[in-house]
């Protein structure tokens, strides 16, 4: 299992069916939190996200040094077709709780800031998941990167906020690029996906989040490099983002000062790709599937 040395003392509990970080061991198993089923049936905290079988809690810890705030999420007899999926990509059936739970080690070894884990606990039934969880730490102080840029980015820009945008804009495609460069993506690669957190020196600490779709891909990556990237260009309204901007990000990305032929071949893929995600999303919100785009900025994205 993925780990960088200062995490390497993990717990197993539960007849190893549920791991969890020691130090954070004591607290949960104050509140009776040491088993699968224990955690499966908390009823502690505010729901915060329900989506099929899958569902997202926001619960606090307390004792004698204070409090702990954290994320609970649960999957719940997750659909066959789901997993015979999960299958024939990875030749076997990896549960959703330690799925995000691996890809967030690998993510973290690549020096990319995203949540702090905290554990993860599954069932199984003749090697099918039956039900998992993922426990993190909440990123306090932070916000989704979708949320940040109205907010703080109101336009027109001023020369100093441009500035300011300019080396966000430069972040976002250098942390892109470490984590395509490490053989991982993303697959939800929103702005909704990305939080952003102020520093006291007044700078700004982008974060990788929902990291339950990632993918190490060798086969397929020029694929995922595009959808990535064609996620991101969706999500990213045009008030706030230009031409010049998003030019910006890919020469940032590539690592390069002027584009190639093949450049502006991948440029042209992320630009149809971004099209399509843009009329799918339409589609869904004039349905009434989905009130607003979870991912990023809704109608105003497209």
């Amino acid at each position: 299992m993925p780990q960088n040395q200062e995490d390497s003392d993990l717990a197993l509990l539960d007849r190893g069916r549920m791991v969890m970080r020691s130090s954070f061991l004591p607290l949960f198993l104050q509140y009776g939190l040491g088993g699968v089923q224990a955690v499966m049936d908390f009823r502690g905290g505010e729901l915060f996200k329900e989506q099929g079988p899958r569902s997202v809690s926001r619960f606090s810890l307390v004792d004698g040094e204070g409090k702990g705030s954290f994320f609970l999420k649960r999957h719940r007899r997750p659909p066959l077709r789901q997993q015979i999926r999960e299958l024939l990509n990875r030749g076997k059936v990896v549960s959703g709780g330690r799925r995000e739970w691996e890809n967030i080690w690998k993510i973290r070894q690549l020096g990319i800031p995203t949540v702090d884990p905290v554990g993860f606990g599954e069932k199984r039934r003749w090697g099918w998941e039956v039900e998992s969880f993922l426990i993190s730490q909440e990123l306090t102080g932070a916000c989704r990167l979708s949320e940040y840029l109205p907010r703080h980015f109101l336009l027109p820009l001023d020369p100093a906020l441009l500035l300011r945008k300019r080396h966000l804009v430069r972040q976002l495609a250098l942390l892109v690029r470490r984590m395509h460069e490490g053989g991982l993506f993303h697959r939800d690669l929103y702005l909704g996906h990305l939080f952003v957190r102020p520093q006291e020196e007044g700078g700004l600490e982008l974060y990788l989040m929902d990291l339950q779709r990632v993918i190490p891909s060798r086969w397929r990556a020029h694929r995922w490099r595009v959808k990535d990237l064609a996620s991101l260009n969706f999500s990213a309204p045009k008030g706030w983002f230009t031409l010049t901007d998003r030019l910006r990000f890919y020469t940032e990305y590539r690592g390069i000062t002027r584009l190639s032929r093949s450049d502006k071949d991948i440029i042209r893929r992320i630009s149809r790709k971004s099209h399509r995600i843009s009329s799918h999303t339409r589609k869904l919100l004039e349905k009434g599937e989905i009130q607003n785009a979870p991912w990023g900025f809704g109608r105003d994205a497209a």
